[in-house]
C-alpha cells in the first residue's frame, strides 16, 4: 500500500510546474512514507511535501493542501488530511487496511 501511495506521490511532484528532474529526484530520495504512530491521525503519514517545500523554497502547507486534494480525488482512501508543517495523514478504506494486515502476516 505504501508503494502504491508513493507512486501518487510521485506524480504529484512531476505535475508541479517548473520542477526539473534533478529536483524530483532529490525529493523522491529524501521523502517518506510510513505507517503512523497514533492509528487515530491516520494508517500512513508522509513528509513529501515538507521535503519538497524545502527543495523548492516554497510554503510546505500549501503543497500539502494541493497533494490532499489530489489524493482525495482518487476516492482510493478513506481519508486524506494535511497536518502540521507539510505532513499528509491517509486513512485507509476499511477493506484495505485489512488487506495489508493480512498480507503482512
Amino acid at each position: 500500500m505504501i508503494e502504491s501511495i508513493n507512486l501518487e506521490i510521485d506524480n504529484f511532484l512531476s505535475l508541479i510546474p517548473s520542477i526539473g528532474r534533478e529536483q524530483i529526484e532529490a525529493i523522491k530520495t529524501k521523502y517518506s512514507s510510513n505507517v503512523t504512530d497514533d492509528l487515530s491521525k491516520g494508517h500512513i503519514t508522509t513528509n513529501a511535501c515538507m521535503i519538497a517545500a524545502s527543495i523548492l523554497k516554497t510554503n510546505p502547507k500549501e503543497l500539502a493542501a494541493k497533494l490532499e486534494q489530489q489524493l482525495t480525488l482518487l476516492n482510493k482512501y478513506e481519508k486524506v488530511e494535511s497536518a502540521g508543517p507539510g505532513f499528509i495523514n491517509i486513512t485507509l478504506k476499511r477493506s484495505d487496511f485489512f488487506s495489508a494486515v493480512h498480507s503482512a502476516n
